[in-house]
């Protein structure tokens, strides 16, 4: 799972080492969803203040259709 500000295509190398992507910033058309849906990995953008909300070891279901994202569980 990636959780970053944008992805940019200096990061698309990283891109199929995730389980799913979700981004602070962006639309359908950037590079970070189009990267994405080239290897079949939900991506949520758009999500204003996901780098806060989300902190490392949490537990996420990303849902790249609905744009939906749930924390299962809570890191320590």
């Amino acid at each position: 799972m990636l959780v970053c500000d944008a992805i940019d295509p200096n990061m698309t190398f990283i891109v199929p080492l995730c389980s799913a992507i979700v981004e602070r910033r962006g639309g359908m058309l950037i590079h970070g969803t189009i990267i994405a849906r080239e290897y079949g990995i939900p991506c949520v953008t758009g999500v204003p203040d996901a780098t806060e909300l989300i902190k490392n070891g949490n537990y996420l279901a990303v849902d790249g259709y609905l744009g939906i994202i749930m924390v299962l569980k809570r890191g320590e």
